[in-house]
C-alpha cells in the first residue's frame, strides 16, 4: 500500500494526501478525516527510509542560507522564501534541510558531507571566489540550483528576479513624478541589494539624463536598522534629495522610521521606494510603494528545478537561468516633490526639507 492507492481509496490528489498527513491548514477537516481513517484502516506507513533505500536517494533537500538564523527568521522575505521551497518538497516526498550561517565553514562542510540528494543555495552573501571551493567539494554531478545569483565559475540552473527591469520601474516611476534627486539604499556588495541593483540604479539615473551623484549613495545592511542609519546619513550630508530608492523593503521600512522620527512627512517631504513587496510593506502607514517580486513562486521554482533534475531519467544537469517578472506596486510612500531646502535635522546634522 502506497500513497497513490490511499489517494485513490480517499477519491483525492496525492499531494492532498501529503498535506493532510503534514497536518496543513489547507485541506479541509472533512477530507483530513477521511484519509486518516483510510490510512489507519490500512495500515499506511510513509516509510522514507525504506523508499531511499530504494531509489538510492536520502529524500532530502538543502537549502542553505548563508545568513545568521536571528537574521532570517526575522525577515519576512526568508519565510515566504522557504515556504514555497516547503510546499513542493514536501508533495513530492522529501524532507528540507534548512542550514544558516555567516559563517562559510558551517555550510562548506555540509557540501562536503552531502548529506542531501541535492542543495538549493541562496547565492546573496557568497562571493564569487568562494564558488570555486564549492565546485571542488561538490563535484560536477551534484544537483545544486541557485537563487538570486548566477556565478561564471559554478555551472548550475539559476532561478532569478529581473533586478534590473525592476529597478528601472522604481526610478521611472520616481522620475515621472518629477523626482530630480533620488537617492538609494543599498545592501552590501557581494549581495543582490548591494550589487546589480545598485548598479542598475546608476544605470537608471543616466537612462534618465540624471547624474550620479555618489554622495546620494549609501551602503548599509539589508535590514530595517540598516535602512534607519542610511537614512540618518544621507541626512547629514547636506546634499539636496527628494526621493530615495532602498534596494529592499525592510531598508525602506527603515528609513521611513528615521525620516517620521525626524518630524518629516512622507510622500510630502520625501518619497520612498523599495523593493520585493513583503506582507508589511502593504500594512504599514503610509504603504510602502514598491516592486513586487513572487517571493514564493521564486522557491517554487527553484524547487521543482531541483527535484526534477533529481528525477531526470538521463540525470543531465543543465544549466539555465530562470528569471521572474516584477511589477511595480504604487501607494502611500511616493508622491509628487516640493521645492527643496537645505535644512538641520534633529541631530543637528545638515538634511533636506520640502516647501
Amino acid at each position: 500500500m502506497n500513497i497513490n492507492d490511499i489517494a485513490r481509496l480517499a477519491n483525492v490528489s496525492k499531494a492532498t494526501v501529503s498535506r493532510a498527513l503534514n497536518h496543513r491548514k489547507d485541506v479541509s477537516e472533512e477530507t483530513r478525516e477521511r484519509i486518516l481513517r483510510i490510512v489507519n484502516e490500512v495500515g499506511y506507513s510513509r516509510n522514507f527510509v525504506a523508499r531511499g533505500l530504494a531509489t538510492k536517494r536520502l529524500q532530502s533537500i538543502g537549502l542553505v542560507i548563508p545568513r545568521s538564523a536571528r537574521f532570517i527568521f526575522g525577515n519576512p522575505y526568508f519565510s515566504e522564501l522557504i515556504q514555497g521551497i516547503g510546499e513542493v518538497v514536501d508533495v513530492r516526498g522529501y524532507h528540507l534541510v534548512l542550514s544558516t550561517s555567516p559563517d562559510k565553514s558551517v555550510y562548506l562542510r555540509l557540501f562536503s558531507e552531502k548529506r542531501v540528494d541535492g542543495l538549493i543555495l541562496l547565492g546573496s552573501g557568497i562571493r564569487e571566489s568562494d564558488f570555486e571551493k564549492i565546485n571542488s567539494m561538490l563535484g560536477h554531478d551534484f544537483p545544486v540550483v541557485l537563487i538570486n545569483r548566477r556565478s561564471r565559475k559554478f555551472r548550475c540552473p539559476a532561478v532569478t528576479v529581473d533586478d534590473t527591469d525592476g529597478v528601472f520601474q522604481a526610478i521611472g516611476h520616481l522620475y515621472e513624478l518629477g523626482h530630480r534627486s533620488i537617492a538609494t539604499i543599498a545592501g552590501p556588495p557581494e549581495s543582490i541589494h548591494g550589487g546589480e541593483r545598485l548598479e542598475a540604479y546608476r544605470r537608471a539615473l543616466e537612462d534618465y539624463g540624471l547624474a550620479v551623484d555618489e554622495r546620494l549613495v549609501v551602503l548599509s545592511d539589508d535590514t530595517e536598522n540598516g535602512g534607519y542609519k542610511a537614512a540618518k546619513e544621507l541626512s547629514s550630508r547636506g546634499v539636496e534629495f527628494t526621493a530615495i530608492f532602498a534596494a529592499n523593503d525592510l531598508m525602506a521600512l527603515g528609513a521611513m522610521g528615521y525620516f517620521q522620527d525626524s518630524g518629516m512627512r512622507i510622500p510630502d517631504d520625501v518619497s520612498i521606494v523599495g523593493f520585493d513587496d513583503i506582507h508589511l510593506a502593504s500594512l504599514v502607514r503610509p504603504s510602502l510603494t514598491t516592486i513586487k517580486q513572487s517571493i514564493r513562486e521564486v522557491g517554487e521554482t527553484a524547487a521543482r528545478l531541483l527535484l526534477d533534475i533529481l528525477e531526470r531519467k538521463d540525470g543531465t544537469l543543465r544549466a539555465g537561468e530562470v528569471k521572474l517578472p516584477t511589477e511595480l506596486k504604487v501607494r502611500q510612500s511616493s508622491g509628487p516633490p516640493r521645492k527643496v531646502v537645505a535644512v538641520k535635522d534633529m541631530q543637528g546634522g545638515l538634511g533636506v526639507w520640502m516647501e
